[in-house]
């Protein structure tokens, strides 16, 4: 199936272009974060077995996230979002039957524009996407990183779930961004959102706004995280 065929637009004067193995998965990573995962299924053993015989640096592949009630199998590249996250094999314990356990982290993003089915695993063109740090980067990241502190101190007064961004955090808007993205608790779909933003300046801005709703709602009602309301049916009654 190509993108054209999905609604996803491909242009072949693209150059920042490359084909990688792909892992359809319902869990979001972002660049920075390490994401350990067994690996039992045979295609993926297999993709992981492709990628051990490859440089250090060369062992990436696409995790990708599904839509709602996707199937791969039926729907193709349908059933995909369209941005996901490359992972580069940086441990691999083999557990003598096939199986392994590895740990990626998240290098870079990605968008779908072509899915090769196959025997075993996908594979897909994807156009990487490029960061941007502007002049007011800084400042947006500085400021963000107060709401999502302003943030966990109403969690833990509420007697919610304590989250922290990783100890050592760099400088570096890029960055967090994407940990604030992960570590907070907004919903798949939201934080998939986030993901797709095109800029690091409205992904910070954009993670400030709904850091601030969600603080806002928490201390209201404090008995469920603002994401949770969200997705709560409203009963008239």
């Amino acid at each position: 199936m190509r993108a054209q065929d999905a609604g996803l637009q491909f242009s072949s004067t693209l150059i920042n272009v490359d084909v990688i193995p792909l892992f359809p998965l319902s869990v979001l990573l972002v660049p920075g974060l390490v994401l350990p995962l067994h690996i039992f299924e045979p295609r993926y053993r297999q993709m992981v077995s492709d990628l051990m015989t490859l440089p250090g640096e060369k062992r990436e592949f696409g995790l990708i996230s599904l839509r709602r009630d996707g199937d791969v199998s039926r729907d193709g590249i349908a059933a995909m979002v369209r941005t996901g996250t490359a992972a580069r094999i940086d441990e691999i314990t083999e557990l003598g039957d096939g199986r392994s356990n590895i740990s990626a982290v998240g290098t870079r993003r990605f968008r779908i524009l072509e899915l090769f089915p196959s025997d075993t695993y996908f594979k897909a063109r994807v156009e990487w996407l490029e960061e941007d740090i502007t002049t007011e980067s800084s400042g947006l990241a500085g400021a963000t990183m107060k709401s999502f502190h302003q943030y966990t101190r109403v969690l833990s007064a509420n007697g919610l779930p304590h989250i922290d961004a990783p100890d050592g955090l760099p400088d570096d808007p890029n960055l967090i961004s994407y940990i604030v993205a992960s570590s907070a608790l907004f919903d798949s779909r939201e934080k998939q959102e986030l993901l797709d933003i095109d800029t690091t300046d409205e992904r910070l801005e954009k993670s400030r706004e709904l850091l601030d709703r969600e603080r806002r709602i928490i201390s209201t009602i404090p008995s469920l995280p603002a994401s949770d309301l969200a997705d709560s049916e409203v009963c008239p009654n």
